[in-house]
Formats: structure tokens, sequence, C-alpha cells
């Protein structure tokens, strides 16, 4: 796997970071989540088959995996018990190593940080804590908060407008397709991370310019970048 000699995230102002998959190991524990409660409803899809729906929010998974006809209100039931389920399991889950310190030297080095994810008004604010990083970020994008989860653009927008930074200006860190394709739409850069299932090549055809293994080698890579002394 490439990596690039001078990451985006040392050059640019503001570092918008998805959640789910990026900063805390929720793959499986999601999956689990989905799979319990759909099969709980009389569904039965493939693991695959939820594995390629990875970051996008709850709604689009229901439209994926539901007949039209269903997709409203048990829908809607589906998306409440799987956010419970899920929500069972979240203190369980572990940060990825270098999460913690690479958003709280990017803090220190000046950049403006924000959280932009799927995850609901009641399930972020714990990630925060889990990650010991509720102090450090300067604005935070909820799923509740947006009409459209990524890969609709609307929260990275949302999280450039509360940082009150244009996009030329930010990158957005990820692990999905999804949060690709939302920074491309909001003229944010985008870095990869392998941690959410998708391979570096499709990463990049999405648009990341830089991919590395987990967020503890995107530490790495900036770390010597953001101690320098001028």
């Amino acid at each position: 796997m490439t990596i690039h000699p001078k990451p985006e995230l040392a050059a640019r102002e503001a570092v918008i970071f998805d959640v789910d998959g990026t900063l805390v190991d929720t793959l499986d524990a999601h999956l689990e989540a989905w799979l319990e409660v759909l099969n709980r409803f009389g569904y039965h899809p493939q693991t695959s088959d939820l594995r390629a729906l990875f970051g996008k929010h709850s709604v689009e998974w229901v439209r994926a995996l539901l007949p039209p006809e269903d997709q409203e209100h048990v829908g809607r039931q589906i998306i409440q018990a799987k956010d419970r389920a899920f929500f069972s399991r979240l203190d369980e889950l572990p940060n990825f190593p270098g999460a913690t310190e690479l958003v709280r030297d990017l803090y220190t080095a000046g950049k403006r940080i924000a959280v932009a994810t799927g995850a609901t008004e009641i399930e972020l604010p714990r990630y925060l804590r889990k990650l010991g990083i509720a102090d450090l970020v300067h604005a935070t994008v909820d799923g509740d908060e947006v009409a459209s989860g990524k890969p609709d653009p609307e929260s990275v927008r949302l999280a450039l407008r509360k940082l009150e930074r244009p996009p030329r200006k930010a990158v957005v860190v990820g692990d999905s397709l999804f949060d690709a394709e939302a920074a491309r739409e909001a003229g944010a850069a985008f870095v990869g991370v392998l941690t959410g299932g998708f391979t570096e090549e499709a990463l990049r055809d999405a648009g990341a310019c830089e991919v590395y293994e987990d967020v503890g080698a995107l530490y790495e890579a900036v770390l010597p970048l953001l101690t320098a002394t001028p």
C-alpha cells in the first residue's frame, strides 16, 4: 500500500472524521445487530450484502434490503430495533489504536476538528467519551441531524459550516466508499482507512488521495509533520 510523503491531514486547516469503522471498531457489531434484527423480522440477507452497505445511513439499508411495501412502517421498526441492539454492544467495542492520539495531536496543532457520522444523537456522545475526545472536537453532526445520510454530502457540508471553513481547506477521514463520495460531492479531500472492509483500490477509485491500513498508520504518517519545529 502506498503512503504519500505529505499527508493531507497536515496540509489542511480542518479535519472531519467519520466514527464507525474509522475511529471505533464497529463493523462486526453493526453487522451482528442488523442480522439479528432482520432475521427476527423474517428477512435473511447474506452477510456480503450487508457489508456492501456499511457506512450508509440506516434508511439506505432499509431501502436496499426490504421490499418497497415494507420500507416505511416495518423499516422504521427495524431501524429502531437495530439501534437498540447495537447500542447494547457499544461499550464493548474497542477504539482503534492511535485514534485518540491522532485527534489530540491534530487539535494541539491547531486544526479544526469535526465528527460527521451516521451514529444517532444518543450514540455519538458515548463514542466521544469512549475515545476521550469530547473536549477536542469543535463540531459534530450526527445521523439524526440530517435528512439524508452518506453518501449524500449533507453531513459534510453541515460540518464545514459549523467549522466555518471552506471545502478546499478540509479533509474527510473515513473507511467507506460512501464517506469518499460525500467528501467528493462536498468539495473536500478524502483520506481512507481500510478498517471498513473496502479495498484500497475501491477507496482510491472513489476519490481517496491517500489510503492507510488504519488510523494508527495514519497517525504515524502525520505525527512527524505535526510535531516538526518550524
